[in-house]
């Protein structure tokens, strides 16, 4: 400075183009003032000096796909036959249902900060008749890192290349039916119970009399006739 008097500036950042970084776009004002101090000598003095500019730096954001693969053997595997779950700790972050070629694929996990990840995944039993179920449990492992360009990176480890559910199907083999002339259950075995007698003709003891009394019915008349 060269003379007494009052100056106003203004500072600002120039934006520039880094990767994750956000720039400050406030505008500072510095005041100087000028003055003479008697002796011979100008003198400067800066007011609101020193402003801050404060950039920002965050990695944008990443996902990751974790997936696993369903057998069936003993048939044809069906699209959305069977259901799968994906849990972080004790909660369920995904669930998914197989294609017909076996494949199982969860929705895409965001990822917006830098850490690691630990999943387990397993398969839902149902009730499908003659199927037995995997119960098997697999751990996926996902490390998000930041590349130092403005990006996040996940990487999909542990058990993720080889999720595989093996359900196996055998026909349920049909009961056979009990044949009445040759019964296999015992409570077709049990004694029928006698019948009452109810003096029916198929009774020994009836002929017997019925012969005593024609003899002695025979006798009388015979015995008649000679009297006569």
């Amino acid at each position: 400075y060269t003379e007494v008097g009052e100056h106003e500036y203004t500072v600002t950042e120039k934006a520039g183009n880094e990767a994750g970084v956000t720039y400050d776009s406030k505008s500072y004002t510095v005041k100087v003032k000028v003055t003479d101090n008697g002796q011979g000598q100008l003198e400067a003095t800066v007011t609101d000096n020193n402003p801050t500019i404060t950039n920002t730096y965050k990695a944008a954001e990443t996902k990751a796909t974790i997936t696993a693969k369903k057998v069936l053997e003993g048939k044809v595997l069906e699209a959305d036959k069977y259901e799968f779950e994906l849990k972080e700790g004790t909660k369920v972050v995904g669930t998914a249902k197989n294609k017909a070629d076996g494949t199982v694929t969860f929705e895409d996990i965001t990822y917006t900060e830098v850490g690691e990840h630990e999943y387990t995944v397993t398969e839902k039993a149902g009730n499908e008749a003659g199927v037995t179920y995997d119960s098997k449990s697999y751990t996926v492992k996902v490390k998000v890192t930041d590349n130092g360009q403005g990006q996040l990176e996940a990487k999909v480890t542990g058990d993720g290349d080889n999720v595989t559910f093996i359900n196996k199907y055998n026909k349920p083999t049909p009961e056979k039916p009990v044949d009445p002339k040759d019964p296999k259950d015992p409570k077709d075995l049990k004694p029928k119970k006698p019948l009452p007698n109810t003096g029916a003709t198929d009774s020994p003891v009836l002929p017997g009399l019925l012969g005593f009394a024609l003899m002695a019915v025979s006798s009388f008349l015979y015995r008649a006739k000679n009297n006569n």
